[in-house]
């Protein structure tokens, strides 16, 4: 009887046993089911994302709720980075931003190094885009220095190109260059299509730049017809803007018109409000190009919004200024002159050399036809410094269409010196001249 309940005894605890085995496995199988389900609402958001945004959100926000329910550390870290993502393009800064750092702090407990770059690489770009230069490179440098140490190709050529952005914006047009070359030679060679998009377009825009208009539309379209081929819509927004952009410089502004517009509603389309912002500015440089002075004010003044919006102060300078352009041509030089020195204070902040030389070009051009010419001169003379400090190594800052020459100016301010001192002599010599001939009749 004893040995009888024994066996029961044993035979009950292993029942209990294979039940707690069995719902241990059942249990690890729906944990492993719902981490795969994690993995793929993420990959289907990064899909998504250049093309439907609000759908690409939706997708990560999922990942991101099952990811905490079943406390899987590397999938709430990606959810994370991919909202804060969407966010970014979106213009909502801040929320990007703290996403961000949030999953930073899992990927270090995870000791994920790739993790580790991807937010070091995302907070870069994000204070690039904020004109806050220190903050951008001190994260580059970060992320760099851990793709170095682990020679990940794929993160040494994303870095190179975002230093490269930050290059160009700062007006250093050669050493932007260099870092898009590097870029694209390394995703040349992983044929890494969607990569290359962005390095081709970057360097268009150097060329751009350099006022090298037919190379720099070779690379944005070899950059488009990528974009169609991996069917990126953003990507297709970003080459078409930059497309219309260099045949606006090259002075084809029906074409321009037409490649503009197409940008502008695919980055309407996808919220895309830094693009948004770019293709404007573009647009309304075109209504200027046409005369078209009341069509320019209105969309300078939507640029402004939406730069104050995105609290970019690089581009806050730009709507400046080109409202204050704007103003000149309407005739109200003491009110545009306003707009120049506000948008040069911003400019001198965030030290970017392309728009410190417009405002003193547009300060020169304003107190030109104000008469004022020796303050003319003056921002001239400073405006021609930069210049002349950049073109030891690149072509231009800005259009040949909206120079003033120095020759006009010195000549303008050299004339009226050198009136007020030979005019009274010459006058004098004049009267002595009379005064000599009187005589003789006189002494006749």
């Amino acid at each position: 009887m004893k040995i009888k309940s024994t066996y029961i005894l044993i035979i009950f605890f292993l029942i209990v046993l294979l039940q707690i085995v069995t719902i241990q496995f059942i249990y690890s199988q729906n944990i492993e089911d719902e981490q795969i389900k994690v993995d793929l609402l993420n990959a289907e958001s990064a899909e998504l994302r250049n093309n439907d945004r609000d759908a690409a959100l939706l997708s990560a926000q999922k990942a991101l709720i099952i990811a905490n329910k079943i406390h899987y550390l590397k999938g709430i870290a990606l959810s994370e980075r991919y909202i804060g993502i969407i966010h970014f393009y979106l213009g909502d800064y801040t929320t990007a931003e703290k996403l961000y750092l949030q999953s930073i702090d899992k990927y270090i407990i995870l000791n994920d190094s790739n993790g580790i770059f991807d937010c070091y690489n995302n907070l870069g770009f994000l204070f690039q885009e904020k004109s806050e230069y220190e903050k951008a490179i001190w994260y580059y440098n970060k992320g760099l220095s851990i793709a170095l140490k682990t020679n990940n190709k794929e993160n040494i050529s994303s870095i190179q190109n975002n230093k490269g952005m930050l290059y160009f914006y700062k007006g250093h047009y050669h050493k932007a260059l260099e870092c898009f070359k590097i870029s694209l030679q390394i995703d040349e060679e992983r044929n890494a299509e969607d990569e290359m998009i962005f390095a081709l377009n970057n360097m268009g825009s150097v060329y751009e730049m350099l006022e090298n208009f037919p190379l720099a539309l070779k690379y944005h379209y070899r950059s488009y017809l990528l974009a169609l081929k991996v069917n990126n819509l953003y990507l297709q927004g970003k080459s078409l803007n930059n497309i219309g952009k260099a045949f606006l410089s090259s002075g084809y502004f029906e074409l321009s018109y037409d490649f503009l517009t197409k940008a502008l509603l695919i980055r309407d389309e996808l919220q895309d409000k830094s693009g948004l912002l770019i293709t404007l500015f573009n647009i309304g440089q075109l209504y200027h190009e046409l005369d078209l002075y009341e069509k320019e004010s209105e969309i300078y003044h939507q640029a402004l919004k939406i730069a104050e919006e995105l609290e970019d102060e690089r581009n806050i300078s730009s709507s400046l200024y080109l409202i204050g352009s704007n103003i000149l041509e309407k005739g109200d030089l003491k009110k545009a002159i306003t707009y120049f020195n506000e948008s040069l204070a911003l400019a001198k902040n965030i030290e970017s050399l392309p728009e410190i030389a417009v405002n003193y070009q547009l300060l020169s051009k304003a107190y030109y036809r104000n008469g004022n010419y020796s303050e003319a001169v003056m921002f001239f003379n400073k405006y021609q410094i930069i210049y002349d400090s950049i073109m030891k190594t690149d072509s231009t800052l800005i259009p040949k269409k909206i120079f003033i020459t120095a020759k006009v100016l010195e000549t303008k301010d050299n004339t009226l010196f050198l009136s007020i001192i030979y005019l009274p002599v010459g006058f004098g010599l004049l009267i002595l001249f009379f005064l000599k001939i009187r005589k003789r009749k006189k002494s006749k």
